[in-house]
């Protein structure tokens, strides 16, 4: 298992900085028998992996603080005996060899829905992964920005009333349908794509070297989030709007290459 299979596998970019490096370290040890890892490993694996490599000055602070692991030689760090048994026991089985399962069939004979229907539904499903990986890049370039910054708790520094009444009511309605699975571990989760844009403006000064100016995020998010809410109720966006869309998934990509 290749370690951005792994990364998609345990969600990795929904954790918190300090369990990202700690899934790098679990990572390395069962797939090449490496106990002792540096920072500079930890940030390379990340950022091989399309994940926000954090500043190594700031994830060895970060380590040494932390009692989910112990110092190694030359400046490494290696998991804390506890923490190894506890990845083992939540996420071990993934290097078990497995089964590959049969793709499931697709289904082409749908009553009252003809296959010019499904048709669009195929190139919404291509819309649909350009605006999936937009939001999620958008998700994960905020949270390494505001970490590096704040901490990892810079939720609480950064979060309006609205947002953090939007996540408690969110997290409770969760709590309710504990049969389902939950949106993620972080409140960055929770919030809607155009809140997005707000965290980036409202801290600007971690963003305006990513960024040309705040118009440049708000007009496009803005435009992309009506987008996104068509193709998220199932319904078929128009020639210029699928347009638009591809149009701004490229302008992110240029604009965002590059950028750790």
């Amino acid at each position: 298992m290749t370690f951005r299979e792994y990364a998609i596998a345990v969600n990795l970019h929904e954790m918190a900085l300090i369990d990202r490096a700690l899934h790098c370290m679990f990572w390395l040890k069962d797939s090449t028998s490496k106990n002792e890892v540096s920072c500079r490993e930890i940030s390379n694996l990340l950022s091989d992996a399309s994940l926000p490599a954090s500043n190594v000055t700031s994830l060895d602070r970060i380590l040494k603080l932390s009692r989910r692991v112990v110092r190694g030689k030359n400046k490494t760090f290696k998991l804390h005996l506890a923490t190894e048994e506890e990845l083992e026991r939540s996420v071990g089985h993934l290097f078990a060899p497995s089964a590959t399962l049969p793709a499931a069939p697709l289904v082409l004979d749908i009553p009252f829905f003809g296959q010019p229907n499904v048709t669009l539904a195929k190139e919404m499903a291509e819309i649909y992964i350009q605006l999936h990986c937009l939001e999620n890049s958008a998700r994960n370039l905020i949270r390494s920005k505001l970490e590096t910054a704040h901490g990892e708790n810079w939720w609480t520094q950064v979060q309006t009333p609205d947002m953090k009444k939007k996540v408690q009511e969110r997290i409770r309605e969760e709590q309710r349908n504990k049969w389902h699975q939950s949106r993620g571990r972080h409140p960055l989760n929770y919030l809607d794509f155009g809140d997005l844009k707000d965290l980036i403006c409202n801290s600007w000064t971690y963003f305006k070297d990513v960024f040309p100016n705040q118009n440049w995020v708000i007009t496009r998010l803005a435009e992309l989030e009506k987008c996104r809410n068509v193709v998220a109720h199932n319904n078929v966006l128009g020639d210029i709007e699928i347009s638009r869309v591809r149009l701004y998934f490229g302008d992110w990509c240029r604009q965002l290459g590059g950028i750790i």
